[in-house]
């Protein structure tokens, strides 16, 4: 159970001229005097006083003003509070348990919060259309279908599992397994479902609309996952998952694997590292992350080979040049596009050719990150070289504890850590079961799906030899990467409890055709509860207009390699320019529970370089679906509970728990 803390009150006082300011706490006010309301409705109301508001002051009002209206109704929505009304100062919901709570009611009221945010998002236009288009059955060469054929009738499986009750202990298991076959399928591109002719994705994307968070597509890479149940018709969806590429640091995952300079002293001291196989591993990754930059227009053989403070300062040099120059080339843009900017272009790898990666290294962006990667790495090479680790392990000791020596200790984790997480490691972004299935765990049964053998082989196949667009700048020539998943990682949406993954195990000694064991971890950490996700795209339009506005250019474009995600710095640069903090507004209290589970027995050690992946292969889905119904399944089934609960879901209680404000006909569509 995670510790529930006290939140303290974050006074936000706005940058606005003294007359908007003014207006600005007088509508803030006004808009929070509520009487007679359940939390939640106040909440919401107050929000929608506050949109309302904007959109009645926006012939009038400044950009600065409308902006702050918009954060302040992000953040009531959100479930922040005023603390008092007078200073403006708020206290956002966290963890805090508040007079008779308990951790069950803090983790209801934080999902309340959430879903107040989502039930604004289904209910804007586009949301709509798209859950009406799904809900019509249309006629295809598969037969008559919408997004009803593919939602299992809970009253069918409740009949299913009511018979099963009666059967003999011998025979339920063979029962079970006609009845719940799970497989796993990816949405791949414009790829349609079989049985019904619906696209994959959309299929994807209706289900996650039922999740309590609002839906917004991540960069980077992603790979979302329908789980079926082959044993019904049309082949009803079970759950969802998405697997993205995960963030650059995660304090308790770094750890956990080894990417920590503190973690890698804890380990040499107490004997669970080898001190001679550890320092060769360093100059493996050295050599390796050295021979993946392109050097010849910034640099020397004999530099790179045996680099020198001078050198070192001279690249520093060219970095702090071109990263000058990119700003200039990002204000120009800006000034061009009248104040806006278009999505970046990023090179197009099937069509580069040896000269065109070598241009491309040669922008303004790629020779700053190119000349301060190598002055990193040639600095951690210097160190080491000072040292002669090879000859004289024994001058390990100061690597580990002078500040040089830490720092070289730190550019090698790096390297690690970057080359793990650019194709090796995954977040587990989205898991969990969809109605009716949730009642029977079958969120369990996806995250344990994530380790599975065939969707090692779907990422292989997705990701396997793929040229990389950020490290084939970096280099001027073509790089690719192993896709093999090593290491899965997750977050929990809430920080009080994580019942989906709790006791989530497997063992190979146990259950027959579990070749290795799945082990979901809690890695006994929170992250530090950061972000922007509960932030609207209307707040952040206005945050992203002001920051350039501050600059009087873009700061930073969303291309690959512009450094971390555009969408948090554009908010965090908006918010400083309004005066709102953005420290404060951006700690949102809600930290979450940090998850991870090994793909491979030997994966961790091998993401630190200190083993070779075992030539092993992962348990099936067929085999981890076996001990999913034989370990929870067959206890669920047997629940009365549970049955009651099941017989309430069908494709009619999913529809009208999303559509909102949908036309008159919209729910007869759903059954033609």
């Amino acid at each position: 159970m995670a510790e529930l803390t006290q939140n303290t009150e974050k006074i936000l006082t706005p940058s606005l001229e003294p007359d908007e300011l003014q207006k600005f706490e007088n509508i803030v006010r006004a808009a929070t005097l509520l009487n007679g309301n359940d939390p939640r409705d106040a909440r919401e109301k107050i929000s929608e006083n506050l949109r309302e508001a904007v959109t009645n002051e926006k012939e009038t009002a400044s950009t600065n003003l409308l902006a702050c209206l918009s954060v302040y109704a992000d953040l009531f929505e959100q479930g922040w509070e005023f603390r008092n009304s007078h200073r403006l100062a708020l206290t956002p919901p966290g963890l805090s348990m508040r007079d008779g709570e308990s951790a069950v009611d803090v983790k209801a009221r934080l999902r309340a919060c959430l879903q107040s945010a989502q039930r604004r998002q289904l209910r804007e236009p586009s949301v709509q259309a798209f859950l009406g288009r799904m809900s019509r059955v249309v006629k295809r060469p598969e037969g008559r279908h919408s997004i009803a054929s593919v939602i299992d009738d809970g009253g069918e499986l409740a009949t299913i599992l009511n018979r099963f009750t009666n059967l003999p202990e011998d025979e339920k298991e063979a029962y079970l397994s006609k009845h719940f076959k799970p497989e796993v399928e990816v949405c791949e591109g414009d790829n349609k479902c079989k049985d019904t002719g619906l696209k994959l994705i959309d299929v994807w994307r209706f289900f996650r609309h039922t999740w309590a968070s609002v839906y917004r597509p991540i960069p980077g890479r992603q790979m979302p996952i329908l789980i079926r149940n082959a044993a019904r018709k049309n082949r009803p969806v079970m759950g969802i998952a998405m697997l993205s590429s995960p963030v650059m640091r995660l304090g308790p995952r770094d750890k956990w694997i080894g990417w920590t300079v503190n973690e890698i002293i804890e380990r040499l001291y107490n004997g669970k590292l080898d001190a001679q196989q550890f320092i060769e591993t360093l100059y493996e990754r050295l050599d390796e992350s050295l021979s993946e930059i392109r050097w010849d227009d910034i640099a020397n053989e004999e530099v790179v080979n045996s680099p020198n403070a001078s050198a070192i300062d001279k690249l520093m040099r060219i970095a702090t040049k071109a990263g000058y120059e990119r700003e200039d080339e990002l204000a120009e843009i800006y000034k061009a596009g009248g104040g806006e900017i278009g999505s970046a272009r990023d090179p197009d790898v099937d069509t580069m050719s040896p000269e065109a990666w070598l241009e491309a290294s040669e922008d303004s962006l790629f020779t700053a990150k190119r000349s301060s990667t190598l002055a990193k790495l040639l600095s951690a090479k210097l160190e080491l070289d000072n040292l002669n680790l090879r000859l004289k392990p024994e001058n390990l000791r100061h690597l580990l504890t002078s500040k040089d020596g830490k720092a070289a200790l730190e550019t090698v984790l790096g390297e690690f850590r970057k080359a793990g997480l650019a194709s090796q490691v995954m977040d587990l972004s989205i898991c969990g079961a969809v109605p009716p299935y949730g009642d029977l765990l079958t969120g369990k049964l996806v995250a344990l799906l994530m380790a599975s053998q065939e969707v090692n082989d779907a990422l292989q196949l997705r990701y396997g030899n793929r040229v990389s667009i950020i490290s084939s700048q970096m280099a001027g020539r073509p790089i690719t990467r192993d896709a093999t998943l090593k290491v899965l990682t997750t977050t929990s949406l809430y920080g009080v409890g994580t019942s989906q993954y709790n006791r989530l195990r497997l063992s190979a000694v146990e259950h027959h055709g579990i070749s290795n064991n799945i082990d979901w971890q809690r890695l006994g950490e929170q992250t530090s509860g950061f972000g922007q996700m509960h932030l609207s795209s209307t707040t952040h339009q206005f945050l992203k207009k002001i920051g350039w506005e501050k600059k009087g250019m873009a700061n930073r474009t969303s291309r690959f390699g512009e450094g971390t995600s555009a969408r948090m710095h554009q908010a965090r640069l908006g918010l400083d320019a309004l005066g709102l903090k953005s420290e404060l507004v951006l700690k949102h209290e809600t930290p979450r529970i940090v998850l991870g589970c090994d793909v491979f027995s030997n994966a961790r050690p091998n993401l630190i370089g200190l083993s070779s992946i075992k030539n092993e292969r992962k348990s099936s889905v067929n085999a981890i679906s076996r001990a999913w119904r034989k370990r929870w399944l067959i206890n669920r089934a047997s629940n009365p509970d549970v049955l009651s609960r099941l017989q309430k879901h069908s494709a009619a209680s999913v529809y009208e728990t999303l559509m909102i404000g949908l036309a008159d006909d919209a729910e007869a569509s759903l059954f033609d």
